[in-house]
């Protein structure tokens, strides 16, 4: 259970990597002897130290929304007229790759000033202090993912244990703002609005904010963590809640915390192509996603109540 948990923080497993079934499947279709946990390690040992695998392009999704993650870790920025946001950070490794990223599309990541994540997972917050250290941007993060308060934070003490004892990074670092329910931020011409959505973990947070696509207003939804995780106490009441919450949510642009929820790239190369209408305004596709993750998470709570009889 307790290495379970480990690599469900350091990866979001069930949004990132493949099932223990399919890894399993992976090995023996190989020919190899290797349990499912040391191929997932050698995948994300991979990802630590050959960065350059993981580069995509980076774009613009709207006037000031830009996408500047990689094919596996998404990071998005949004540009106000008074500041600069970047939702989330990869892997310290990472960061250079990420920095390039924002300059290609013709921001300067010195001048970030806040940055927002969606939950503490390591894949969501691991580039962090780099950025901090280069920009002074101010950090924010759920209180509920927090845990201890001792500076610099850090956020998930087990995880930096696992990831040290392999060989790669885990940089603390201090959080500015612990974010709640309701909070918003002016950042000049755009408002972000911060939803409490726990699940995949206890402080899971959901932004949404409007932008300008095609000359028409639209809502964007990032939602901070569709995976679904029965390790907890309570957190099949948490999912049951904030499912029902999401559903009342508008809903235009649906985006990504990994960038295969939402199919980013694949969008990306269809509007490049010249799709019409917009594929990344696809509020169907958001409900579609939600049912299906409403569906799954229904099946592995049927599966628990089972054996739990």
């Amino acid at each position: 259970m307790r290495i379970r948990l480990l690599l469900t923080s350091l990866l979001c497993f069930c949004c990132v990597a493949p099932s223990r079934s399919q890894v399993v499947a992976q090995a023996t279709q190989a020919g190899q002897k290797k349990s499912a946990r040391d191929l997932w390690v050698e995948r994300a040992d991979k990802w630590h130290k050959e960065p350059e695998s993981l580069r995509a392009p980076a774009f613009a999704i709207a006037a000031n929304l830009y996408y500047v993650g990689n094919k596996q870790f998404s990071s998005h920025l949004l540009v106000g007229k008074k500041e600069i946001v970047l939702i989330d950070t990869p892997y310290p490794t990472h960061f250079d790759m990420l920095t390039e990223s924002m300059r290609a599309v013709g921001v300067d990541p010195r001048k970030i000033t806040l940055i927002l994540h969606t939950h503490g997972h390591y894949d969501h917050y691991g580039a962090t202090r780099r950025m901090v250290d280069l920009s002074g941007a101010k950090t924010a993060l759920s209180a509920s993912d927090l845990g201890k308060r001792t500076k610099p934070h850090v956020i998930e003490p087990g995880v930096r244990r696992f990831v040290e004892q392999h060989g790669w990074l885990y940089e603390p670092f201090d959080v500015d703002i612990l974010l709640k329910h309701g909070d918003a931020f002016d950042i000049g011409g755009t408002v972000i609005h911060c939803h409490h959505t726990p699940g995949h973990t206890k402080g899971t947070m959901t932004y949404t904010f409007d932008i300008m696509m095609d000359g028409q207003r639209h809502t964007a939804v990032l939602w901070g963590g569709p995976g679904l995780h029965m390790f907890r106490p309570n957190q099949a009441d948490d999912c049951t809640r904030s499912f029902a919450y999401l559903k009342t949510l508008k809903a235009d642009v649906p985006l990504g915390a990994h960038p295969f929820i939402n199919d980013t790239l694949r969008k990306y190369e269809r509007l490049r192509q010249g799709a019409k209408p917009n594929p990344f305004i696809d509020p169907e596709g958001w409900k579609t996603f939600l049912q299906k993750q409403e569906a799954d998470f229904r099946s592995i709570m049927a599966k628990v109540n089972a054996k739990a009889k």
